[in-house]
């Protein structure tokens, strides 16, 4: 396609991104967002597309995400700058993956809540719901973000 190259631009590696996330096909997310295919795919291969605000708006409504996502606003901020995510999703994590995100590398934090009543329950990551030993020490079961094993 002319003035397509190799290196797609921030904007269309952050479309490819959010489609594939979406699992959504170049056409489909084209036809949601009432443009033509090959105009899809120059957003997402041209190393310098310019796709007009209405554009982007009907991209982001189809890909169920906002314009500051497919933009990149707020990707060089420092940890802890951005804004929560849209829609926020509570996880059970086991010991391991608390100190994954605690250790460097991770996101250096993470959130101990005890639920109450009426709360969503939050969603597990593991495939069994029996607690693994390392999730059965006192300092786990009172909930203590401070102390992992």
């Amino acid at each position: 396609m002319p003035g397509s190259s190799q290196t797609a631009s921030d904007l269309g590696r952050l479309v490819i991104e959010q489609r594939h996330r979406a699992g959504l096909s170049r056409a489909e997310t084209a036809e949601r967002a009432g443009m033509a295919p090959s105009y899809l795919e120059y957003l997402e291969t041209s190393s310098a597309p310019e796709p007009g605000a209405g554009a982007l708006a009907r991209l982001a409504a189809a890909l169920g995400t906002t314009i500051s996502a497919l933009t990149g606003a707020g990707m060089n901020l420092p940890p802890g700058q951005r804004q929560a995510a849209r829609r926020p999703l509570l996880e059970v994590l086991s010991a391991a993956e608390r100190r994954a995100l605690l250790a460097p590398g991770g996101c250096g934090r993470a959130l101990s809540v005890t639920p109450t009543s009426g709360s969503p329950p939050a969603r597990s990551r593991a495939a069994a719901s029996a607690p693994s030993h390392e999730d059965s020490s006192p300092a786990n079961q009172e909930g203590d973000p401070h102390e992992l094993s």
